[in-house]
């Protein structure tokens, strides 16, 4: 198969059938089910159908939102980066550190 459009990964569930053949399908977002003699026939024919749809005009696009598209931005994601880089926040940090290490070490010598 040569294309110079970029290819879509798109996981599907083959199965066997209770009459001894094999069925195709998947979760979303095309809700194609396929089936057929044997898996590679399943395969291919589930292959047809969606290249069918995608002849048909149908499109599959990968969209990454965030959540700020969704207004959703976490409360804390305003203060993220802020600790100033100096002698004091470096020693703050490295106190903290030790006390952390001190109640680990105490939790891990409770019975």
């Amino acid at each position: 198969m040569t294309t110079t459009e970029p290819l879509t990964e798109l996981y599907v569930l083959v199965e066997p059938t209770a009459g001894g053949a094999f069925r195709v399908s998947d979760a979303g977002p095309l809700c194609i089910v396929a089936e057929g003699v044997t898996q590679e026939e399943a395969i291919e024919r589930y292959r047809q159908a969606v290249a069918d749809r995608l002849a048909n005009g149908a499109r599959l696009v990968a969209l990454r939102l965030s959540n700020g598209m969704l207004g959703e931005e976490h409360s804390w994601m305003k203060f993220a980066g802020t600790l100033p880089d100096d002698d004091l926040t470096r020693e703050w940090l490295q106190e903290m550190q030790a006390y952390r290490r001190q109640r680990d070490a105490d939790d891990a010598a409770l019975p």
